[in-house]
Formats: structure tokens, C-alpha cells, sequence
């Protein structure tokens, strides 16, 4: 498939070492509570999750994300996905695949993750009137009779971590999602094709905002690399 990359390939391991350090001096107080719409530090049980508006899909992943279930995250993600790494995070940018994609989020929304990135509190939020999102319309080379659809929105959001670290996004944080039809005309099903974590331009010196540390949400993710992640 043909991606719209605009970043390269890039090794994940400085981010991590990165990330990892500013993890290990940092002894913030876990004092902040995110609060807000659907956010809560246990599951429910699982929402019902349609996808027949292109809407729909983004209020899914906010529901996906404060409620802690990679489960409904994963439905939305199109088999071909590809996440693209924030430019600010290193000197060149970085992608990953669906598979990637997956194990990184469940991780971090494990309320049961085993270990000190066990995320207890999140908080995610989009900043536009989800019915009224404006896209840019094309057709992609990899798929000549398929219309894909591109905005770029603005959104908030909160990791609070066990170890009493809390990372969130700077004031200008946006990213920029690629979605598609996956099903037909008359019953569509919207999935994410591509998300490209635009960051903002003080994640590049790792500003900091009160006890939060200011991250791109793929710099969160690429915290759960293996160790020997090339």
C-alpha cells in the first residue's frame, strides 16, 4: 500500500532511552486527577461501537481510550494502519504498523499491566465538534476506486503512571488521520488507515507544565518498545 508518509523510518531505541530517563529522575507528586467525559481508572463493560459516520470513529476512539479498552481501539484500525511517529520526538520521524500499534496502546491502557508504565488514569479528548469535521478528499494510488478522507484535529490528553509520573500533551498538540470505508456504500464501516502524530514544537526541548511532562501520544506508545527494538 501506499502511505503518506512524511516522515522516515527511524530506530525507536533513543526514544525510549529518552523517555525512560526523564521517567527515572522524576519524582512528581500523583496528585493530578483526570477527570472529564467517560474517563475512569476501571472498565466497564464494553460499549456497543458503530462505525457507519466518519464521526463516529473519532468519538469511538475517545470512548476507547478514557474507558481503558484496546479492544475497541483495535476495531478501529484499518489492516493496512500505518501510525507515524512526531518529527519533534527525534531528528527524523518514525512509523510503525497495525500489529505495533496494537501491542503499544494495549499496553498502555492495561489497568493490569505488570510494571512501573502501568498507565492508572487517562484522559483523552478531541477539541472540534465531532459532526462537523471538515476533511480533504483524494484517492490514493494503492486504491483508485476508494475516496480516503484526511483532517487534522486538535486534542488534550493525560497519562498518570504508578510510578507517580504524569505525561501529557503540550497546548498546540494535533495529529492528522487518514480514514477509509472498509465496508460498501450502503453499509459503510470507517476505519483509521493512517494517524500521523503531528506533536507541536515545544515537545522538542521536553517542556514541562506544572508535574506533567509535555509528550506526543507516540512518544507515550513507543515508551512500551522491547528492549531490543531496533
Amino acid at each position: 500500500m501506499r502511505r503518506l508518509s512524511r516522515f522516515r523510518e527511524r530506530r525507536l531505541g533513543t526514544i525510549r532511552d529518552r523517555v525512560i530517563a526523564i521517567a527515572g529522575i522524576a519524582c512528581v507528586s500523583a496528585l493530578l486527577s483526570c477527570g472529564g467525559s467517560g474517563d475512569s481508572t476501571t472498565a466497564p463493560s464494553t460499549p456497543t461501537y458503530t462505525l457507519t459516520t466518519k464521526s463516529q470513529l473519532f468519538s469511538d476512539l475517545t470512548k476507547a481510550f478514557n474507558r481503558h479498552d484496546p479492544a475497541a481501539y483495535a476495531k478501529l484500525l484499518d489492516h493496512n494502519f500505518v501510525f507515524y511517529l512526531s518529527a519533534f520526538d527525534q531528528t527524523t520521524g518514525a512509523e510503525w504498523d497495525r500489529a505495533t500499534e496494537v501491542d503499544y496502546t494495549s499496553k498502555l491502557l492495561d489497568l493490569d499491566y505488570d510494571g512501573s508504565l502501568q498507565c492508572d488514569s487517562v484522559y483523552f479528548a478531541f477539541h472540534y465538534d465531532l459532526p462537523y469535521i471538515a476533511y480533504h478528499v483524494f484517492t490514493p494510488a494503492s486504491a483508485p476506486n476508494e475516496s480516503w478522507y484526511q483532517t487534522t484535529l486538535s486534542c488534550s490528553f493525560l497519562f498518570h503512571f504508578g510510578l507517580g509520573v504524569t505525561f501529557g500533551s503540550a497546548s498546540n498538540n494535533t495529529m492528522t488521520f487518514v480514514i477509509r470505508n472498509a465496508g460498501t456504500e450502503s453499509a459503510p464501516v470507517w476505519k483509521f488507515v493512517e494517524i500521523h502524530d503531528n506533536g507541536s514544537p515545544e515537545l522538542g526541548s521536553g517542556g514541562k507544565d506544572g508535574d506533567v511532562y509535555l509528550m506526543s501520544l507516540g512518544r507515550v506508545k513507543a515508551l512500551y518498545a522491547p528492549q531490543d527494538s531496533p
